[in-house]
């Protein structure tokens, strides 16, 4: 059995330990520890999508739809900068019918996004609700992400 444990508090170190203590060391097993990863972590997705609810159900939105739109108007932008395969193919979808920017928009993801590009995203989308008066919460589980 596998088990993977992500380290943030007292609890969860202890959680490791006790699972240590309790191993069968007549097989081997390989334990690893490493710092988090650089690319989006879970703990921005996580924060990501309980931010999209957040925005959604205070200006009546659905998720699905505000999470389009938060693309659109962020993330999106962030790629044409970054990436020049994606500012090519913005360009070109650019234009008078909306149809293929909606379809390039639809077919962009979140999980193409670095830790950085995540966290600056996180960031635009704090921004704009602070200037709108839109109420974001952190969970003390995110609170470590410094946003």
């Amino acid at each position: 059995m596998k088990k993977t444990f992500t380290i943030s508090n007292e609890f969860a170190r202890n959680a490791a330990i006790q699972s240590l203590q309790a191993l069968d060391v007549t097989a081997p097993h390989n334990v690893s520890i490493a710092p988090m990863g650089k690319d989006r972590t879970a703990a921005q997705n996580g924060l990501y999508f309980h931010w999209v609810g957040c925005i959604a159900n205070h200006i009546g939105e659905d998720k699905d739809a505000m999470h389009g739109q938060l693309k659109a108007m962020f993330l999106a932008p962030i790629f044409v900068r970054d990436d020049a395969d994606y500012a090519v193919l913005w360009t070109i979808c650019k234009g008078d019918d909306s149809k293929p920017l909606k379809a390039l928009v639809a077919q962009t993801s979140i999980t193409q996004a670095s830790k950085d590009q995540m966290r600056e995203y996180l960031d635009e989308i704090k921004r704009m609700c602070v200037n709108q008066g839109i109420p974001l919460t952190v969970p003390d589980h995110w609170g470590w992400l410094g946003l």
